[in-house]
């Protein structure tokens, strides 16, 4: 089992969680870190780094953030330099609960690839593709 951590603003990472949970059922081994304008570097570091000592050394982390080169994803690469954590920007929901479906059976370097195009996949132009498929010639 991978444990996921989710660190984003303002309250994005908490309600993730509470949004997917709503989807796939309660879960564990998921953490959220909220960053605020009150925080620095250093306090949101040592949240993290706090998080990461109380997942045992076997397990592997997934850590989702909200945006590359903000503060949650650059302290996340700070603290990331451990060949078990992995980090993806832009999370999503349907990145987690990709990650929360599959982070059971996968290691970490398959998990990421697979939550990233699954991402992907989700960000388009529905009307258009509605129109694709309804209006084919």
């Amino acid at each position: 089992m991978i444990s996921v951590i989710i660190a984003a603003h303002g309250n994005l990472a908490d309600e993730l969680i509470k949004t997917a949970e709503m989807i796939v059922g309660k879960q564990t081994d998921i953490w959220s870190i909220s960053v605020t304008c009150e925080q620095g570097l250093d306090t949101v570091q040592q949240t993290l780094e706090s998080i990461v000592r109380k997942i045992p050394g076997n397990m592997e982390i997934l850590v989702l953030t909200d945006m590359p080169g903000g503060t949650p994803c650059n302290v996340a690469c700070l603290v990331a330099s451990q060949e078990r954590i992995g980090i993806v920007s832009g999370v999503n929901l349907p990145m987690l609960i990709s990650a929360l479906n599959w982070r059971g059976g996968l290691a970490l370097k398959d998990l990421i690839p697979l939550v990233c195009t699954e991402a992907k996949e989700c960000i388009f132009d529905v009307k258009e593709r509605l129109q694709r498929i309804y209006h084919k010639n």
